[in-house]
């Protein structure tokens, strides 16, 4: 919910300050606000390149509260001392709260307590453009809950309670959790439901920052109509101390009055920008049943071996190379002008709907589109316009979107290749701004075929290419003829995606991570959940991560190893992936990278498809974790 804004009429957030009877004639509050955007412009430059300009990886130290700190910090730290170091003065009171958020666009969401309001990065000019104002969590919101399950075991009563309240209604809740504080809250505030990361019996004070991390998200959540409080007493009446951890519950009163801060912030204190740990936030219809249960948060440090050990040939950054270059290079491509024109096609809708991703709510592009797709899904205008840039691009296809195979040239007697792709996974995170991509899968024609749909219907293991395109922080594009896993990182400079990691493999020592929908939990069979219960009751859990959008949960596996699962369920056998254009892709990459993926009793790859839109369950990810749960299922079959 937000009031509609006339694009006709576009607002910078210069004009949108400058307009506002809070803010006229105070010159000081104007210019700390133009600093901020500065600096968020600058980190959101940085973000986008950081593949191409080495900026991935630990910088070796730890911050003023003990986190790994990773190189982005550092520069993002920097960069927000450098804009504000003349202007940022303590204060005793709240007078505004934010958050930028670098996902599929830059957004950034203000209050200064007359309500919240988004503004959109407009690339083309450079400028943070008016796209939201006076944004409320819906009067129905979402049955979504947002945390951690992974400590699931660790948790006290109440809020074991709530959670498992949450998967044994009748509809079941649908679990997201992104992980960044900025994501989830952001999602929470769109659509609705609770954020909540509570403590646990290794750390039951928590470790959420008031100062930086509590009041801006309360004051932004009661803003849209939410709620915080600690469980005894309103968040933003609390006394800070430097660097004060607290619990916190977020939640709805109508008014707004910050009560002063008796001890403000040391002057020469300033926290990284980049802590971004969660609270418990959700929303109104939440709080009267759970308003006297105290939840607390706990986080673990990443790992600094964790993040180091994330494994790819190393590219000379000082010899940067294209897409376009790289495909040239390559042996089994050399000579097929056929595959490299098609790998050109692919590049050029990649970029187009990148470009339309990043300006969706400058040109109105989210939301419904009012119809449903050849699998019945709610299809958003974004999946549309994604779906005609990709045909546009190519000849002979078959997409999510579409009933039947599509063939562009009805001349197809010198067609060599059909193509299956998802144009847009993922696209319940439009609206809030969430990582969305692309999914495609190159299958070599029969050369006998007239060209039909017997041309698509191929078992995984005869691709002869894949890959996802990520719109993300930055736009990536990753590939696989067979020959390893590739990583192309869009340069916006240049308009070039650009070689960033080559033969990218999970890590000997992956991560203990799973990706799931937990809501579904009471509808699995017996394996998968006893699966996701050893993860959660080893001595030292696994941590819970889910999206919600295909490509962003598998880059993630790939990257550090874990495992997603999308399994079967008794209201849906066979899961909800189609094997085509998702299973069959993502299952190639994935082994191509090292890994594993099953669908519990046989290899993805080698199922027979019968159907364009043939659904399977799905579990992919690192050889420790795809193992497992193969055992478990020839365990339940005796």
């Amino acid at each position: 919910m937000a009031t509609e804004v006339d694009h006709s009429n576009p607002i910078t957030l210069s004009r949108f300050i400058l307009a506002e009877k809070e803010i006229q004639g105070n010159s000081d509050l104007s210019v700390l606000f133009s600093s901020i955007e500065l600096a968020c412009k600058v980190i959101a430059s940085a973000v986008r390149r950081a593949g191409l300009t080495g900026l991935y990886g630990l910088d070796g130290s730890e911050n003023a509260t003990g986190d790994q700190v990773k190189k982005l910090d550092v520069l993002s730290n920097s960069i927000f001392i450098n804009s504000l170091k003349d202007i940022l003065q303590p204060g005793n009171q709240l007078v505004a709260a934010g958050y930028c958020m670098y996902g599929s666009s830059t957004q950034l969401v203000l209050t200064w307590g007359n309500g919240v309001h988004c503004f959109t990065l407009d690339p083309t000019i450079g400028a943070f453009m008016l796209s939201q104002k006076n944004i409320r969590i819906p009067d129905e919101p979402k049955a979504i809950y947002s945390c951690n399950e992974g400590n699931y075991a660790h948790w006290d009563r109440p809020t074991k309670a709530f959670v498992d309240e949450c998967k044994t209604k009748p509809t079941p809740y649908n679990a997201r959790y992104v992980g960044s504080m900025v994501s989830d809250v952001h999602r929470t505030i769109l659509y609705g439901g609770i954020y909540l990361y509570p403590g646990s019996d290794k750390s039951k004070d928590g470790k959420l920052r008031l100062l930086y991390e509590g009041n801006p998200m309360s004051f932004i959540m009661e803003q849209a109509g939410g709620m915080s409080t600690t469980g005894t007493e309103r968040v933003l009446d609390l006394v800070p101390k430097r660097a004060q951890p607290l619990w916190v519950f977020a939640a709805t009163p109508s008014n707004f009055k910050p009560k002063p801060q008796q001890n403000p912030v040391i002057p020469d204190f300033v926290p990284s920008v980049t802590l971004v740990r969660p609270s418990i936030l959700f929303t109104r219809r939440f709080a009267a049943a759970h308003r006297s249960f105290c939840f607390r948060r706990c986080y673990s440090p990443p790992v600094a071996s964790y993040y180091q050990s994330i494994m790819a040939t190393e590219v000379d950054h000082s010899n940067p190379i294209t897409l376009s270059r790289f495909i040239l290079a390559e042996k089994d491509i050399q000579g097929n002008s056929d595959l490299s024109v098609l790998f050109s096609s692919i590049e050029l809708a990649c970029k187009v709907i990148a470009s339309a991703v990043r300006r969706a709510g400058l040109t109105g592009l989210y939301g419904l589109d009012g119809s449903e797709n050849a699998t019945g899904d709610q299809v958003k205008k974004l999946d549309v316009l994604s779906n005609d840039i990709f045909i546009n691009s190519l000849k002979v296809m078959v997409s999510e979107e579409e009933e039947k195979p599509i063939v562009v040239d009805n001349d197809s007697s010198g067609t060599k290749y059909c193509i299956a792709f998802d144009p847009l996974d993922g696209s319940s995170n439009i609206d809030c701004n969430v990582s969305t991509g692309t999914i495609f899968a190159i299958y070599q024609r029969n050369p006998d075929s007239e060209g039909g749909i017997q041309d698509i219907l191929q078992q995984g293991k005869h691709l002869v290419a894949a890959g996802y395109c990520m719109y993300g922080s930055s736009t990536q594009l990753v590939l696989t003829w067979g020959n390893g896993v590739h990583c192309f990182t869009l340069d916006p400079t240049i308009g070039a995606f650009m070689l960033s990691q080559k033969n990218i493999r999970i890590p000997d020592e992956p991560k203990t991570i799973y990706s799931c929908n937990e809501g579904n939990y009471a509808h699995w069979d017996r394996p998968t959940k006893a699966f996701v219960d050893e993860c959660k009751t080893k001595p030292t859990p696994y941590n819970a991560r889910y999206v919600g959008s295909m490509v962003s949960d598998v880059h993630r596996t790939i990257l550090y190893g874990g495992i997603y699962l999308y399994p079967g369920s008794d209201k849906s056998k066979d899961g909800k992936l189609r094997l085509l254009y998702e299973g069959n892709p993502m299952s190639f990459i994935m082994e191509q990278a090292g890994g594993m993926s099953t669908t519990g009793t046989e290899r993805v790859l080698d199922l027979v498809p019968t159907d364009i839109h043939q659904r399977s369950p799905i579990f992919l990810g690192c050889k420790r974790d795809v193992q497992r749960v193969i055992d478990l299922y020839k365990e339940y079959s005796k």
